[in-house]
């Protein structure tokens, strides 16, 4: 009896309303030139639009449409419950993310990043360039990373810290156990570095084609303010902090002094000084007296 090919990357999609992207979503991922298996799980919150029809033509109609795995939900149950049950799910070896309204550009890039873990068991997780496209300037915003000219490492302490990477250029190892309080919650995919960071580096890889990731209103993120972002933030370094290694704590809570500036600045623009100032003396706080701690802080402060 011949045995069935193992999943080697579980592909997870979460989209809410993203009729007008999904499908770009899901070419991205099923145009993959791989010479392993591939399972995508879509996570479909109960959406009210035409997204499930979508998602059913291209399970019947492309050459890869059987990697689908497609999870509609009756309800709507949210974004965090939706993205953790994707994640109980996976089978696979490894473990790639894109939102349902972002795409990925290169056809190699699982392929590449793959073979890349595969053959360096001390990272747990590759990255590459993305690139922020204003649908409403119809214009390239930002490419995060584009100023990277080569591979680059990232230490642990600053994965476990909740380094910035871009959600759908991430494959990771799923060798991971969320805590108690992942669901508490919205940067999900920054404590999940984290939680990866307490188990090996990080590898950007340099020759990825960038994927890209929409700026429009109906985003989690993308159209919300300074304030609300900087709070959010906080709420996750904070729930990250709880379960981080000591080794790690000093460089979390600098992250945390410095968003914290970071927002009494964004109320400072508000003229709020009512919130300003408590949020500047609540960085104090978490101020750490060493040549990193001070320098960080000084260099926020002054920017």
């Amino acid at each position: 009896m011949i045995e069935e090919e193992k999943v080697m990357v579980s592909v997870c999609i979460v989209t809410y309303k993203h009729e007008a992207y999904i499908k770009e979503a899901i070419e991205g991922v099923l145009n993959q030139e791989v010479d392993f298996k591939v399972n995508l799980l879509i996570g479909d919150d109960c959406s009210p639009d035409n997204t499930s029809a979508i998602v059913e033509e291209m399970m019947a109609n492309h050459p890869n449409g059987h990697w689908i795995t497609y999870i509609k939900r009756k309800e709507n149950i949210g974004m965090m419950p939706n993205f953790i049950d994707l994640l109980e799910r996976c089978s696979g070896k490894y473990i790639a993310l894109c939102d349902g309204d972002d795409y990925w550009t290169d056809p190699l890039k699982l392929q590449q990043q793959v073979d890349f873990l595969e053959n360096n068991s001390e990272y747990v997780i590759s990255f590459h360039k993305s690139v922020n496209y204003d649908l409403k300037h119809l214009k390239n915003e930002r490419v995060f990373y584009g100023d990277l000219k080569s591979d680059k490492t990232v230490d642990q302490k600053w994965l476990a810290a909740g380094i910035y990477i871009p959600t759908a250029t991430s494959c990771f190892k799923n060798n991971f156990t969320l805590p108690d309080n992942f669901n508490k919650v919205k940067n999900a995919d920054t404590f999940l570095w984290s939680i990866l960071g307490h188990q090996g580096k990080a590898i950007f890889q340099h020759d990825i084609n960038p994927s890209v990731r929409r700026v429009h209103q109906g985003g989690v993120f993308s159209m919300k303010d300074d304030v609300y972002r900087f709070q959010q933030m906080l709420h996750s370094y904070k729930q990250m902090l709880s379960v981080t290694d000591d080794r790690y704590k000093t460089y979390l809570k600098t992250k945390i002094c410095k968003t914290y500036i970071m927002l009494s600045k964004a109320y400072l623009k508000k003229y709020n000084l009512g919130k300003s100032i408590p949020n500047f003396l609540q960085s104090l706080s978490f101020l750490q007296l060493n040549q990193y701690g001070l320098k960080s802080f000084l260099k926020v402060l002054i920017s």
